[in-house]
């Protein structure tokens, strides 16, 4: 008698801890880079103040740093998935993400969350490498403008003597 065995099928398996630590990698990119976005706020605050004592330079670097924030800021703005607004974030990650489901939930549901739940997690990700190859960028263009804003201060005269003290030592 000979036994044929029929197709085998294979069975979809959501790794909830493996999910769960994704997600968390994936958050914390993406904090890092909201640091270094606040990092380079304050720097554009700063340099902003600078710009105020080197007025009579007829240089303006704060076009620059905003050209590159505005750049940081629309990589964030085509962010798909999550929100990127505080008071939003909680609720919305919180449908998106339930602690359990109830044992009610059909098979079909759960495969379609994790499918979810996957595109989320690499959305955010590529929005986080996104980000973070333009915060690169920015930095680059800092280092210039900076750079720019020394040799002009080097080259003024009178009254700015000390901001260009102050420029060498910063």
């Amino acid at each position: 008698i000979g036994v044929t065995a029929g197709p085998a099928h294979a069975i979809p398996v959501f790794d909830a801890s493996n999910f769960r630590q994704n997600l968390l990698t994936a958050t914390r990119t993406l904090q890092q880079v909201n640091n270094q976005i606040h990092q380079l706020q304050n720097e554009a605050v700063m340099l902003q103040n600078q710009a105020r004592n080197l007025r009579a330079l007829d240089f303006n670097a704060l076009n620059d740093l905003r050209v590159a924030l505005a750049a940081t800021d629309r990589l964030i703005a085509e962010a798909r998935g999550l929100v990127f607004a505080v008071t939003q974030v909680e609720a919305q990650f919180a449908a998106l993400y339930p602690d359990t489901y109830d044992p009610a939930v059909p098979g079909a549901q759960l495969q379609n969350d994790a499918r979810e739940h996957w595109r989320n997690s690499l959305e955010a990700l590529r929005t986080a490498v996104r980000v973070q190859a333009q915060v690169q960028e920015n930095f680059r263009s800092d280092v210039s403008v900076l750079g720019d804003l020394v040799t002009r201060s080097q080259g003024a005269a009178g009254a700015l003597e000390a901001t260009q003290a102050g420029n060498q030592l910063l």
